[in-house]
């Protein structure tokens, strides 16, 4: 496992909101669930990854929503996604998680952010009935529970997520980042990108320790519905269905709350938005790849550019 990985799990965990519920009981979120699976399972899609253009007299842009993780053996790419790839000349990310400035500054935000102050202890935190759920969990997916007894409560929802959603087949490095980082370094592409690692991290470290401890126990008690979000959402995403998918990830109530939803999705989409217009800036042909919870329901990145009287016009 890497830093790398983890952190890409991180934005997995957002999406679910297993990390994020904190007030939330199982049965509210599994009802949630199953409405937004009914409500997904009544649309369909074009059957391949959904992708969008903006252009405007000297710039063409396109938009791809990815997931983090997939199954090493699914087939996404199709030949618009790729010629479209193929043809920029420059490739916008939500962060840098590849080079090796990002992986010093990823260690660095995790000693700060991510772990607890020497002599401390995360079961000491927990009450004994919240401690043995956590054990438990950590038992069905063959974590050692001293692996993460430094951890702050967030990163260790991140690091029992990672391990479930590796144990299901899901590996990190077949994410859609991780094959077109790759792809833009051989084709010797210009990089851009949105946010920072910090200011990505501090999003997942937000909520003070009762908080996070409440959402590490969540996860802990719904370790089991862990992969059935993520299969859901990708059989969404790699359908092109995204009215599907704005109804499992796009609303608040699968977030936890209002706060939260607002802090993982629609914040960072505003502020995206002025970054996008002034790329139209750049003549040539841009690619930009974001998590598609951005690119879906009421408050998506898509929405917003139409709002503010730009044409985006869906090409797959």
């Amino acid at each position: 496992m890497t830093l790398r990985s983890l952190f890409v799990t991180g934005c997995i965990a957002a999406l679910f909101a297993l990390g994020a519920c904190k007030k939330s009981s199982t049965h509210d979120v599994s009802a949630d669930f199953e409405a937004a699976l009914a409500a997904a399972e009544a649309s369909k899609g074009s059957g391949d990854p959904a992708l969008w253009k903006l252009s405007d007299e000297d710039t063409d842009i396109y938009i791809f929503g990815t997931v983090h993780l997939l199954p090493t053996e699914l087939q996404w790419e199709t030949s618009a996604i790729s010629t479209a790839f193929k043809e920029a000349n420059k490739f916008y990310m939500e962060a840098d998680i590849n080079s090796p400035e990002a992986a010093q500054s990823m260690m660095a935000l995790i000693s700060e952010l991510g772990t607890l102050p020497e002599g401390k202890s995360l079961y000491d935190m927990m009450g004994k009935e919240d401690s043995r759920t956590l054990k438990a969990a950590l038992e069905k997916i063959d974590l050692n529970p001293d692996m993460i007894k430094t951890f702050q409560p967030w990163y260790a929802g991140l690091t029992v997520q990672q391990f479930v959603m590796l144990k299901a087949g899901y590996n990190p490095l077949s994410g859609v980042e991780m094959v077109l980082i790759k792809r833009a370094e051989d084709q010797g592409k210009e990089f851009g990108y949105f946010e920072t690692l910090e200011d990505q991290m501090r999003i997942l470290a937000a909520g003070d320790a009762q908080e996070q401890l409440e959402g590490l126990v969540f996860t802990a008690e719904t370790i089991d519905l862990g992969t059935k979000y993520l299969d859901i959402l990708v059989d969404e995403w790699s359908d092109g269905d995204v009215t599907g998918l704005s109804a499992i990830i796009s609303a608040p109530e699968m977030f936890g709350s209002e706060e939260a939803y607002d802090r993982f999705l629609t914040q960072r989409n505003r502020d995206w938005i002025p970054q996008i217009e002034a790329i139209l800036d750049e003549p040539g042909q841009i690619f930009i790849a974001v998590g598609a919870a951005h690119l879906a329901g009421p408050d998506s990145v898509i929405l917003m550019l139409e709002n503010e009287g730009y044409t985006v016009t869906r090409v797959q």
